[in-house]
């Protein structure tokens, strides 16, 4: 990633792999293990992803970085945040 300004461009709601017809099912809200490519450790007990999506969104630089919401939101579903264990 590059340093710089980043403009959100519209409102971001997470709600991570959620299978709506029933938010409780076993994997709902976790990479998939067709996803370990993109997603390390999906379907695994060891790797970065294998306790689930840590972050909706992660800033990886050392040269400098600004988000800037531009007057958007980032939140997370209340399906998410009832879900979400820590």
């Amino acid at each position: 990633t590059e340093g710089g300004t980043y403009v959100i461009m519209e409102d971001i709601k997470l709600d991570f792999n959620n299978e709506l017809m029933d938010p409780n099912c076993i994997g709902a809200y976790y990479p998939t293990t067709d996803q370990a490519d993109e997603y390390p450790g999906a379907g695994g007990r060891e790797g970065p992803f294998f306790l689930g999506f840590f972050a909706g969104i992660t800033i990886e630089t050392t040269d400098g970085v600004t988000l800037d919401l531009g007057g958007h939101t980032i939140m997370m579903s209340k399906e998410l945040f009832y879900q979400q264990g820590f």
